[in-house]
C-alpha cells in the first residue's frame, strides 16, 4: 500500500477547505463590486468536487487495505487501516464544512 494515498485522505481535503476558505475571502471584495457570486459558486463547487476525490482516495485505499489479513493490532496493515478510515471521516466532514459555507453564498445578497 503506497503511503501517499493515506495522507491524501488524510490531508488532501483539509488543505482543499483552507484553500476554498483563502479563495472565498479574496473573492468576496469583487463580488460585491460587480454583484455577481458566479466566481464564488465555481470555487465552492471546485472545492466540494476536490474534498470529495480525496475521500474516494481513501475510500479505495479503505476497500484494499481492508481484504488484508492483519497479524496483530500494531503492524502496518493495521495501521493503514486506521488512517484510510480516518482520511474517509476527515474528507467527509470537510465536505460538509464545505457545503454549510456554501449556504451564506446562495441564501444572501453579494454584500450582506
Amino acid at each position: 500500500m503506497k503511503k501517499t494515498t493515506l495522507w491524501i485522505g488524510i490531508v488532501g481535503a483539509p488543505l482543499v477547505a483552507l484553500a476554498y476558505l483563502e479563495v472565498s475571502y479574496s473573492l468576496t471584495p469583487w463580488a460585491c463590486r460587480s454583484g455577481q457570486k458566479s466566481e464564488l459558486i465555481i470555487g465552492t463547487l471546485i472545492a466540494l468536487i476536490l474534498s470529495m476525490a480525496a475521500a474516494l482516495v481513501a475510500w479505495r485505499t479503505w476497500r484494499v487495505v481492508a481484504g488484508t489479513a492483519a497479524r496483530d493490532e500494531s503492524d502496518e496493515i493495521s495501521r493503514s487501516r486506521f488512517m484510510a478510515l480516518a482520511g474517509l471521516g476527515v474528507s467527509a466532514l470537510m465536505a460538509l464544512f464545505i457545503i454549510a459555507s456554501f449556504l451564506p453564498i446562495v441564501v444572501l445578497e453579494v454584500c450582506d
